[in-house]
């Protein structure tokens, strides 16, 4: 028939297309989950930066790609956003900063959708007043920073506020519900955040008892 050399020529272009379309997940997420940019601008309390890059690539189940610290200090959230979404790859789902900036704000942070970042102002998160009783204060503040961290790496995958009060999805009303939230997202957020990410559950279980490859010494956070 006079169209047949059209099927091959068809089925061509339909395969070119279906690998172009795929380029970017493939480059996101070679292993299926790809990372989240992680980076800190300004002086930050002894220990935090490691305890929440530990506790985001652990529960996450997912790599945490440290980002080298900007040189500039931090006045505005929104400039330093649209700066710092250039740093990050294909790869990453998000960038997450811990801010201490160098004009003081009563921000606990803010995420940016259209740049897929969310900043935390851990200056601010470490001046509200404790409200558990028998937890140091700078334990509140490594928690504090761990609940809004997973917060915003959970908005920025697309997930939604949670009503539990035990999830680190729920936005919490004021310093009480913060303190008293969970740092980790409830079965229904945690499946939703695999799905999201491609996260094998078997494969984050085994994150959580190897410690994603953390030096013995800094495996043991408190939950």
């Amino acid at each position: 028939m006079p169209n047949d050399h059209i099927t091959p020529r068809i089925a061509r272009w339909v395969c070119l297309a279906l690998i172009v379309l795929a380029l970017p997940r493939i480059a996101r997420s070679s292993d299926g989950t790809g990372t989240v940019a992680f980076l800190t601008s300004g002086a930050m309390p002894s220990g935090l930066v490691e305890r929440v890059q530990i506790h985001l690539g652990l529960n996450l189940g997912i790599s945490i790609r440290p980002v080298a610290s900007p040189n500039e200090p931090v006045h505005e959230f929104d400039a330093a956003a649209e700066a710092w979404t250039k740093l990050r790859v294909p790869r990453d789902h998000c960038l997450i900063a811990l801010v201490t900036p160098a004009t003081a704000t009563n921000l606990r942070g803010r995420v940016y959708f259209n740049e897929s970042v969310g900043i935390l102002n851990v200056q601010h998160l470490a001046t509200i007043k404790p409200h558990i009783k028998d937890l140091s204060i700078e334990e509140h503040i490594v928690r504090r920073v761990e609940k809004e961290a997973m917060r915003a790496v959970g908005l920025l995958l697309g997930m939604q506020a949670c009503p539990s009060v035990r999830c680190a999805m729920r936005t919490p009303a004021g310093a009480s519900e913060l303190d008293n939230k969970g740092r980790n997202y409830c079965p229904p957020c945690w499946a939703q955040s695999m799905r999201i990410t491609g996260v094998d559950l078997q494969e984050r279980n085994r994150r959580m008892f190897e410690g994603n490859g953390i030096a013995p010494d800094q495996k043991k956070s408190p939950r």
